[in-house]
């Protein structure tokens, strides 16, 4: 099993099952580095940026997805990894933690509640239905909301509306 678990302010980390609490925050690459080597972890590799084809590789040979900021407004990284058919775990202050919720894509915990993060892995680790189920709803959430046809469509309504409005004013003045 491969987990991809983006951190605030440094690069995703790979475990294989292998969930080890780190009480720091916000730490650095450097310092993480050093933190997996002090304490001898084993199964946790330090991947750095990613971006293309690589990417899109990353995320698919993961089976979980985990994002655990403390502020997001609209995390791209969360519905890159749902476009992927990833289920993801995700803390209740990212921007689509609701449609996570209401389309059954993943698992929303608290932030900094490590038992609730840590029984969210072993839930969707020993349910492999219920994880594939949730990425097939994931991709299909991203696909109907965020697809470029689904965002220029909104975007148009928008248009749309702002422009009806105007005629409407030109009509109530003149």
């Amino acid at each position: 099993m491969k987990i991809i678990w983006i951190t605030p302010h440094f690069s995703p980390i790979i475990g294989e099952f292998g969930y080890k609490k780190v009480k720091e925050n916000f730490i650095w690459d450097k310092q993480i580095e050093k933190l997996i080597s002090d304490k001898k972890l084993k199964n946790f590799i330090l991947h750095g940026k990613k971006t293309g084809k690589g990417l899109i590789n990353f995320y698919k040979n993961a089976d979980i997805f985990i994002l655990t900021s403390d502020i997001e407004a609209m995390p791209l990284v969360l519905l890159e990894a749902m476009a992927c058919k990833i289920p993801v775990i995700a803390t209740d202050i990212v921007g689509v933690a609701s449609e996570v919720i209401q389309n059954n894509c993943g698992i929303i915990v608290k932030p900094r509640d490590s038992q609730a993060l840590v029984e969210a892995i072993i839930r969707l680790l020993k349910n492999p239905k219920l994880a594939k189920k949730m990425g097939e709803n994931g991709r299909k959430l991203v696909e109907s909301k965020y697809s470029w046809e689904s965002i220029s469509k909104q975007i148009d309504n928008i248009y749309q509306g702002v422009i009806s409005w105007k005629k409407l004013m030109l009509l109530l003045y003149y």
